[in-house]
């Protein structure tokens, strides 16, 4: 190895390096996917809804409990009673008292205490159905976090496969600088010696630093994928180097995909959804039957108006003169002018679940043909990628040859360059077909949402 090319390859391997503090060990996807499944903030905000709809699906049930209520109060003012009749809506209070037939003041003190309980003890179904639909949709929760960590490591794949393609086109790009530094110095040397013409330098100058600028684009190109999966991983402390060898795939593994997609987490999703319009429609019908309940109630009262009705207008005197009632028994209330606008509000649930079975009808043939595609091109890829190595074979070997010719003076520059061109293209198109596969890959594997096999692989 000439002089130059100890300081090319001493530049490019201070180059290829990303500007990153590496661990001590190599990691791999199924290790980046550990830590980004326990720290990633959006895990974190599905987590936390899960937790909500659980809590909504408890006070959900929790209606089929007793209702109990309480209140307290202590007044002073007027007892005048009035004859007459009303309606005891809010904004009106109770007055009980006869001042033609009392002595004393005129105002006196007050005090009421009562507990009321309510238990629904028949109502047709409704809360039964309340109970499923809220059950169903902590469900759906479930599956749409599934289905969200399912993303999440697609786009992980997707974002370190991306990292690994501009890693190897920069290196690539370095490669091919390498190889026009060469020419460079053997056209300077032929040219010094009167064999070849000036032109010869000037032209293999220019494609030279053609090549740098290429490394300047992948180099800027790879660091923006270390970025983007920095983001994810949530540290820039990142060791990929054990997956660069792996990336460009001289035998493609062998794997079996799934023919099935029926447990992909997209269908759960809209089948718990369907799941929770149904029995969402059915309460909200059952809504407009009449509700059986058990009621039950004690009062404690106290009054400045003793029995001889002699009123006090002492403010302690409140809480004398007490009295204690209790009352029990069963009721039914029918808001009967809701039949019609819950029927109309089970008609839309209807509906709505209607447009979830069909989508879910169309999620699940596009699934599978989804995947029954990917396999045949994961098949003819596969044979491509084969084909793509042995014509790299080749080509480097012609243009090693290729290359003494031209030292030796029986080859011109212009057709040196031509076939170089050549292997730079054959080992493109081997690193776009080694990208395409990997693509695939991570597309089949979100179709059967199997990633180990992948993850473990590269």
């Amino acid at each position: 190895m000439n002089k130059l090319n100890k300081v090319m390859t001493t530049c490019l391997m201070a180059f290829v390096y990303p500007i990153v503090t590496y661990a001590q060990e190599s990691t791999v996807l199924h290790t980046l996917w550990n830590k980004i499944e326990k720290q990633y903030p959006g895990v974190a905000a599905k987590d936390a809804i899960i937790k909500s709809s659980q809590y909504q699906a408890k006070a959900t049930h929790s209606k089929a409990l007793p209702q109990g209520k309480v209140q307290l109060q202590n007044s002073y003012g007027t007892f005048e009673g009035s004859n007459g009749a009303f309606f005891p809506q809010t904004g009106f209070f109770n007055v009980s008292g006869n001042v033609q037939s009392l002595s004393g003041s005129d105002i006196t003190a007050n005090t009421f205490g009562s507990s009321t309980i309510e238990w629904d003890l028949y109502t047709f179904g409704r809360q039964t159905f309340e109970n499923k639909a809220s059950d169903a949709h902590t469900a759906q929760t479930v599956m749409e976090k599934d289905l969200y960590l399912l993303k999440l490591k697609q786009e992980l794949a997707m974002r370190y496969i991306d990292l690994l393609y501009s890693h190897t086109r920069m290196e690539w790009a370095t490669k091919n600088s390498i190889r026009l530094a060469d020419i460079k110095a053997v056209s300077i040397s032929l040219s010094t010696a009167g064999l070849r013409p000036i032109a010869d330098t000037l032209l293999s100058s220019s494609a030279y630093i053609q090549s740098l600028a290429d490394q300047d684009q992948w180099y800027g190109k790879k660091q923006s994928d270390f970025i983007h999966l920095a983001e994810l991983y949530g540290s820039d402390s990142i060791d990929y180097a054990a997956s660069i060898p792996k990336f460009i795939i001289a035998s493609p593994p062998a794997w079996s995909p799934r023919v099935s997609v029926m447990e992909h987490p997209a269908l759960s999703v809209l089948e718990r959804k369907i799941e929770h319009l149904e029995w969402s429609g059915k309460a909200i019908n059952r809504s407009g039957f009449p509700v059986v309940k058990i009621m039950g109630g004690y009062a404690y009262r106290g009054s400045g108006i003793n029995s001889q009705g002699h009123a006090s207008s002492k403010w302690q005197e409140g809480f004398s003169n007490t009295t204690n009632n209790y009352l029990i028994g069963i009721g039914m209330t029918w808001n009967v002018s809701s039949i019609f606008t819950n029927r109309l509000k089970k008609e839309s649930f209807e509906q709505l679940s209607l447009s979830s079975k069909y989508s879910l009808r169309e999620y699940t043939n596009k699934l599978h043909a989804d995947l029954s595609a990917y396999t045949q091109e994961l098949n003819q890829q596969a044979l491509q990628l084969h084909k793509n190595l042995l014509s790299v074979q080749q080509a480097v070997s012609a243009y090693e040859m290729y290359t003494a010719r031209y030292k030796s003076g029986l080859l011109s520059l212009s057709e040196l360059l031509q076939i170089r061109q050549l292997l730079e293209q054959t080992e493109l198109k081997q690193i776009e077909a080694s990208k395409a596969y990997w693509d695939l890959w991570v597309k089949e594997a979100s179709l059967t949402t199997d990633f180990k096999t992948l993850f473990d692989t590269i």
